[in-house]
């Protein structure tokens, strides 16, 4: 075999600084990397608990408005069929209504279960309010004509106004 043969074929391996420099260039790239990584994953994992809560939320407060719309007639007419009315609680006479229990938000049914509605909820306030909007009506809940209703769920903060479908019927 010639000599340049040889020394053609000994070329073609990498020698070890070749080695040494090339692991150095990767663990270089490899520590400037990894923190970007590790905080788009804790971002996303954060994202993704907001998006959980404002669902969580959302969804409760679908259901809160709906009940309350279907509010039953009570026993005068055009009046609400309320037996029980709080900031945190309201139950009508058909047995449907909502209760905060600690932080869990539960959906009372006629049959008296309390399946959970929403879970971790920091606040939730029910205000009964008169014709012009500003009268509180906590002391004749009978005679509400619309509810304002506050959820918030882990910083996630919904509201909104609810006036009872036997109301924009009767009166």
């Amino acid at each position: 075999m010639s000599r340049r043969t040889r020394q053609h074929r000994l070329r073609r391996a990498a020698t070890l600084v070749e080695l040494i420099v090339s692991i150095t260039v990767i663990a270089v790239v490899a520590g400037v990397s990894l923190p970007v990584i590790h905080g788009a994953t804790d971002a996303y994992a954060s994202a993704a608990e907001i998006r959980r809560a404002a669902e969580r939320g959302a969804y409760a407060m679908e259901k809160t408005v709906r009940l309350l719309r279907d509010a039953p007639e009570g026993a005068a007419p055009g009046t609400l069929g309320l037996s029980k009315a709080a900031a945190s609680e309201v139950i009508f006479s058909d047995g449907r209504g909502l209760r905060l229990d600690g932080t869990t938000l539960r959906y009372v049914q006629p049959d008296g279960s309390e399946p959970v509605l929403c879970e971790d909820v920091e606040e939730f306030t029910v205000t009964y309010l008169a014709k012009d909007g500003a009268t509180s009506m906590i002391s004749t809940p009978q005679d509400t004509q619309r509810f304002h209703v506050t959820l918030k769920v882990r910083g996630f903060e919904l509201r909104t106004c609810v006036m009872a479908r036997l109301r924009m019927i009767s009166g």
